[in-house]
């Protein structure tokens, strides 16, 4: 059985991986919103 130090360590290399992977034209695209009202930023991410 895995312990929680080993699969944090899973996810944060899976989330270096997913954020080197974004750009304009790959599979990964990330789009960054702002509230026009109050200016708070709201980031979104995809992949296909």
């Amino acid at each position: 059985m895995a312990t929680d130090s080993v699969v944090a360590a899973e996810v944060a290399e899976d989330k270096e991986c997913y954020l080197q992977a974004i750009s304009k034209d790959g599979p990964v695209i990330a789009f960054l919103f702002r509230c026009r009202h109050c200016g708070t930023h709201l980031a979104y991410s995809d992949f296909s």
